[in-house]
């Protein structure tokens, strides 16, 4: 009772709560957000945990890189598919085609406003652990020295085009586009989506080589769930 004509909020309060709102002081103008940005591992950090199933051991592998609102997300999300983007990624044919080892092995980024992560995770049995971890550093000193096909580079980008036109046709892009702006304006983000796109689809082997040799070192996570 007492809310009609679209009123949501009956009469006989509406004015109690303006008075009270009227009591709560203005506050002051604050300034653009600032945020911190996230510091690497402490050389390589593993944290081992402890799971009910003991059949198989999950590896999570995580290096530290810029954040995924920069230039530098392409070569980064570049990087994931070479290593454990598919079946042709250089991991995926040492763990699974050549070894035998594991059913899956993937790599991703995950990207935030102030910093972001690359990803390699798969799951193994305990025997084949610490050799499969080798490997890894293997197939990564093979990114380092430009050991793979640059083809790889390109079926990337390829890979790239569906997403990124399905986007542009999303109802809610040009809103996206306008936000990342504003936060670059605002100092929160490092570059927008169309710079972004424009960069993904130039992008060459060396820069993605470069990316490798810069922020895939010691400094990194490896978590181990048995």
């Amino acid at each position: 009772k007492g809310v009609s004509g679209g009123n949501l909020i009956p009469k006989n309060l509406a004015e109690p709560i303006a008075k009270i709102l009227q009591k709560i002081p203005a506050g002051s103008g604050v300034g653009p957000m600032r945020t911190e940005e996230e510091t690497g591992f402490d050389r390589k950090e593993v944290i081992e945990l402890h799971s009910p199933v003991g059949s198989s051991t999950r590896v999570q592998i995580y290096f530290l890189t810029p954040s995924g609102y920069s230039i530098e997300a392409s070569p980064a999300e570049a990087l994931s598919y070479i290593l454990g983007g598919g079946i042709f990624s250089l991991l995926y044919q040492a763990m699974r085609e050549e070894k035998q080892w594991v059913y899956s092995i993937g790599a991703t980024t995950l990207g935030h406003a102030r910093s972001g992560f690359l990803q390699i995770e798969y799951s193994i049995d305990p025997i084949h652990l610490e050799e499969s971890l080798q490997v890894v550093e293997e197939n990564l000193e093979k990114i380092k020295a430009g050991q793979f096909d640059p083809r790889l580079v390109d079926a990337f980008k390829a890979s790239q085009i569906p997403n990124q036109l399905a986007r542009l046709q999303a109802p809610g892009w040009i809103s996206h586009e306008l936000n990342n702006r504003f936060g670059v304006q605002m100092g929160q983000y490092r570059s927008t989506g169309l710079q972004r796109l424009k960069h993904t689809l130039s992008l060459e082997a060396k820069e993605v080589i470069d990316f490798a040799n810069t922020y895939l070192g010691e400094n990194r996570l490896t978590v181990l769930i048995k």
